[in-house]
């Protein structure tokens, strides 16, 4: 009979300890395709301050189970990295196991603005070949390769010519390929400065060394412009214009067209306020052209002089507009550039220049001395002169 009753009580106390735990478990899955999320974060925290916090992860197949929960009201909370939060209150009522199956929706966070900064390469020596990167100076955003170079050390500008290193640059080449000709200023001038993305300087060898493979030590510094791979194929251009007192004008602009395979650029120029034209092989008028002159005349007490003029003089004086006199310019010119296939590459470019310039001088001068009251020198000169050039070369590579 005493063994009944102990059996009894030990009934009991088992059925009041399983009633005070129960058992929290679930599965974890994407809202969208359903797969296991492995490695969810489950914990149950309790209402009550007295209790622990219980916490567990998802295994593969994303199920979790938390058994012997002490009796309680809970919050369980489920998250995973990119995934919502979800949260619930755990009210076991006396039932030994409560079940989440849990579907988590993606989250997605806005973040802020990333602004990375570094400094740019601004030259590297590849060779015999300094090469610079032309995003690492700053231009304006209407500036053309003239002035892009003009911050580059190494490059500078003197009466007109363009010299690296202390050598006058020869030629400038658009992406290994000549552009207007040997002439360096023309590119420089119509090329934006946008369009560069490097500019290497070299001294390039002469045709026959590159022809035979023999160096003849005949070399001429280059400069070769790359340019971006987004602007290689495409149109641009610039017009320009202005007007002022005295009917004082001036206009040019260019035009564009690139492709991977054909280059072709028209420029044009005209102003009546002294401005040269495009490069110091234009000039040539300057100094040796056709003109037709009409005398002067002279006279004073101190002597006679006839008027007139003397052509010639050093071209690089003309480069910046510093001539006598009121100069007209008109000029026009074209470039093509193209490639036939593999083997055959041509280039060409034609130039059309019209130049008038009025000269008209008046010289007094008057002498003192200590015998004579004083002589007197006047000179009067008028002459004008109109200046045609035409230039044109071509090139055929195979």
């Amino acid at each position: 009979m005493r063994f009944k009753y102990v059996l009894l009580l030990l009934l009991i106390q088992t059925y009041f300890t399983y009633s005070q735990t129960f058992v929290v478990k679930g599965s974890v899955k994407d809202a969208n395709d359903r797969h296991s999320l492995m490695g969810a974060n489950i914990a149950l925290k309790p209402i009550r301050e007295d209790m622990n916090a219980i916490f567990t992860t998802s295994n593969t197949n994303g199920n979790f189970e938390i058994n012997s929960v002490p009796q309680g009201r809970y919050i369980i909370e489920i998250t995973f990295l990119g995934y919502e939060t979800f949260q619930d209150t755990v009210r076991p009522r006396q039932r030994p196991v409560i079940e989440y199956n849990v579907l988590l929706q993606p989250s997605f966070v806005q973040l802020d603005q990333v602004t990375v900064t570094g400094q740019a390469i601004a030259a590297e020596q590849k060779g015999d070949t300094v090469q610079f990167n032309a995003r690492a100076f700053k231009v304006n955003p209407d500036a053309n390769a003239e002035d892009l170079i003009t911050k580059i050390p190494g490059l500078v500008r003197e009466g007109g010519v363009v010299k690296a290193q202390g050598e006058e640059v020869k030629q400038v080449l658009v992406d290994g390929k000549p552009f207007f000709g040997d002439d360096p200023n023309i590119a420089l001038r119509n090329l934006p400065a946008d369009l560069i993305e490097k500019i290497q300087v070299f001294d390039r060898l002469s045709d026959q060394a590159q022809f035979t493979g023999f160096d003849d030590g005949n070399t001429s510094k280059t400069i070769n412009i790359i340019t971006r791979p987004d602007r290689r194929s495409g149109q641009f251009g610039k017009l320009y214009g202005g007007y002022g007192s005295d009917d004082r004008f001036t206009s040019g602009g260019n035009v564009n067209y690139f492709s991977s395979e054909t280059k072709i650029s028209i420029i044009g120029l005209g102003n009546n306020v002294n401005q040269q034209n495009f490069s110091s092989q234009d000039l040539i008028g300057f100094t040796g052209g056709s003109s037709r002159g009409r005398g002067g005349f002279g006279g004073g007490r101190g002597g006679f002089s006839g008027g007139g003029f003397r052509p010639g003089g050093d071209v690089s004086n003309f480069m910046v507009g510093a001539q006598d006199g009121n100069t007209n310019t008109y000029s026009l010119g074209i470039n093509y550039m193209d490639e036939w296939g593999d083997y055959l590459k041509a280039t060409g470019s034609y130039f059309f220049n019209l130049s008038k310039v009025e000269n008209d001088q008046i010289l007094k001068r008057t002498f003192y001395n200590d015998l004579e009251s004083g002589q007197i020198y006047n000179e009067n000169s008028l002459s004008d002169r109109d200046n045609h050039n035409h230039r044109f070369d071509a090139r055929i590579e195979y």
